[in-house]
């Protein structure tokens, strides 16, 4: 897992200390235009021990909303 911008505390003293803050400030360097919220990081994580992903393998799933670019 590759967490991006997820709004936790340590996120959120880096932008000043409050969470509206984060949010508004850091959204707009996020393409999805979003700070991730740690149940984005947790779904994907769940869907990851479930049963259809049971054939994914070796990867790295980066949760950022776009922050990572990556070449296509």
């Amino acid at each position: 897992m590759a967490p991006g911008r997820i709004l936790t505390d340590r996120l959120t003293s880096l932008y000043g200390g409050d969470a509206e803050t984060t949010r508004r400030e850091a959204a707009g360097e996020i393409p999805a235009g979003r700070v991730g919220e740690p149940s984005d990081m947790g779904d994907a994580i769940a869907y990851l021990c479930g049963e259809r992903a049971g054939y994914i393998t070796g990867t790295t799933l980066q949760v950022d909303g776009g922050l990572v670019r990556g070449l296509l």
